[in-house]
């Protein structure tokens, strides 16, 4: 370490700055300066989990040893940090349909999301879904994308078997670039309406050979390289989708059947459940590990998740008819099917409800707040990111 001038560990996340201030050593007793460092590595450890870089400023009072030991320790506080962030429970809100059509509501939302500390913003995708509703995943994404600066957006989850793969991967190589780093691609199946997908001409039968196909080239187009394709529905030579993406943007697969998980283990780096117990989410974890291993890869059971309805309320009695109703005006189908799936009443309920997930392995809940306002979405999802960070299996 050169104390003359400022140096930088990057692979630490420390920046080493020295005080201008003439040494000394012997007015300070080494309590204090063991103290100093002991505050210092716990603020840095502190800092580090919340992602922020650590620059380190060394008074002259300290001696070169001491300055050394200083920054050894703090970056040993920093990686223990980055590994607890790592491990922290992190909440997304599915983004209130409304908003969409009102764009100055959707700007204040997003800009509320950032202030209160949202870990994602995500949407969801249909073309025209039983009877004719919809919202295109990709446009809203690329909308939030533009008003937001730090937060997390993801498509949750993109219809991809409905799409030819090249005009995709142009849309997501767009939208990353408005936020690079910050674009999570989560796609999936669908199929809850048949009719859907003859409205797109696609045979509903063939999504999942479709999906597989489309997911694989996607991935490759997304590395910027030339890309061939002679499979069963999509042939083209030597097509690139440039420039690629200067981060990468993670693949979600959504699903739930044993095929959805050798899905994920061939092709993604992240699994989104939905309407699964814990048990099964647990035990989808580890089909998903084995089936990655079998294939040559490993994927991060990090970067798994839960999709979940959710319903906030004074009471549980009160919480449930709006999101009974709202869910079975989406889905043509009874609450009681969805409604073991599907927590309701205050943030405390909430969270009881998510917290066996919790101790399944979860770390990662995108919350559909049923027809909450904005505020209630925010505020709702903040408690129960407090109270299952503060739950005792993640302490």
């Amino acid at each position: 370490m050169n104390r003359e001038q400022g140096t930088r560990d990057d692979r630490a996340g420390v920046g080493l700055c020295p005080a201008s201030q003439p040494d000394r050593s012997d007015e300070v007793g080494y309590a204090a300066k063991a103290g100093l460092l002991g505050l210092t590595r716990s603020l840095a450890r502190s800092v580090a989990r919340k992602g922020v870089t650590v620059n380190l400023v060394v008074p002259g009072v300290f001696e070169t040893d001491m300055t050394n030991a200083m920054v050894t320790s703090v970056q040993e506080a920093i990686s223990t940090g980055r590994r607890e962030l790592k491990d922290q429970i992190t909440i997304g809100v599915r983004v209130p349909h409304e908003l969409f059509h009102d764009a100055a509501a959707l700007r204040g939302f997003v800009a509320d999301a950032e202030e209160a500390g949202i870990d994602r913003l995500f949407v969801g995708d249909h073309v025209t879904f039983k009877g004719g509703q919809g919202f295109d995943g990709l446009l809203q994404a690329t909308a939030l994308a533009v008003l937001a600066t730090r937060i997390t957006v993801q498509t949750a989850v993109y219809l991809l078997p409905l799409r030819h793969p090249v005009p995709v991967t142009r849309q997501v190589v767009s939208l990353a670039g408005l936020a690079p780093g910050r674009v999570i691609f989560g796609v999936g199946l669908g199929g809850e309406d048949p009719a859907e997908f003859r409205a797109c001409g696609v045979d509903p039968a063939t999504r999942g050979r479709r999906m597989d196909e489309a997911i694989t080239l996607v991935r490759s187009l997304l590395g910027g390289g030339p890309v061939t394709a002679s499979g069963e529905f999509f042939r083209f030579d030597d097509v690139s989708v440039r420039p690629a993406p200067t981060a990468s943007v993670p693949i979600v697969i959504g699903g739930r059947s044993d095929a959805a998980l050798r899905r994920v283990a061939k092709h993604g780096d992240g699994w989104l459940g939905l309407w699964t117990t814990p048990e099964r989410y647990a035990a989808s974890c580890d089909r998903i590990t084995e089936h990655a291993s079998a294939c040559g890869r490993q994927v991060d059971r990090r970067l798994h998740g839960m999709h979940v309805w959710c319903g906030f309320g004074d009471t549980p009695r009160k919480a449930r008819p709006a999101l009974a109703k709202t869910m079975e005006q989406l889905y043509r189908t009874p609450f009681e099917k969805f409604e073991r799936y599907s927590p309701y009443g205050t943030p405390e309920d909430v969270a009881a409800g998510l917290r066996p997930y919790v101790r399944a392995g979860c770390r990662s809940f995108n919350l559909i707040a049923g027809d909450a306002d904005a505020r209630t979405t925010i505020e709702g999802a903040l408690a129960v990111r407090a109270l299952l960070r503060g739950s005792p299996s993640t302490s």
